[in-house]
């Protein structure tokens, strides 16, 4: 078993207003068990158990993990390639949107319950000069359009990955 990281670069930071249309783009691509890599790579392919995502906004990076077998290693790689590339020309429905936001939006009222998590959005918002509204960034959420998803996936640069295995590949 291999553990497997993609990196990609995406040149949209916390500030910059397309972060929410990227968060979507990450949702749809690996933030639930219908997601584009979990559907077509788990499971339609078998390539992996799990896969998922994380999106630095502060550094522009997407980091895409699972773990592998080694000889799985490269068809997964060209799969989530052949993901994000099939956003890139469409290929999205209204359905993975709508999900896409109410678990964005979900997460978000989720986390207005604990203090700790709605002090620590108050301090990052505030890092960037900005104020931390629930309601403007839900109905931020709310008004992402399938072009926008589209145009911001265009954005996505694949840059490197990297196989940590005890097998020699």
């Amino acid at each position: 078993q291999a553990k497997l990281v993609i990196l990609y670069r995406i040149p949209i930071l916390f500030n910059d207003e397309r972060n929410y249309t990227f968060r979507l783009l990450k949702i749809i691509l690996s933030g639930t068990l219908s997601s584009k890599f979990n559907k077509v790579i788990r499971e339609e392919k078998g390539l992996c158990y799990s896969i998922s995502s994380s999106y630095s906004a502060y550094y522009g990076y997407f980091l895409i993990t699972t773990a592998v077998s080694n000889e799985n290693v490269l068809k997964v790689i060209l799969e989530v390639k052949e993901q994000i590339d099939s956003i890139k020309v469409g290929n999205i429905s209204l359905e993975e949107l709508e999900i896409a936001k109410k678990m964005a939006i979900n997460d978000l009222r989720g986390m207005d319950d604990t203090l700790f998590e709605t002090l620590n959005m108050i301090k990052v918002y505030h890092n960037f000069n900005k104020e931390f509204d629930l309601d403007d960034i839900c109905n931020k959420y709310l008004s992402i359009s399938m072009d926008d998803i589209i145009k911001v996936s265009k954005e996505l640069e694949y840059m490197t990955y990297g196989v940590i295995t005890k097998e020699k590949l």
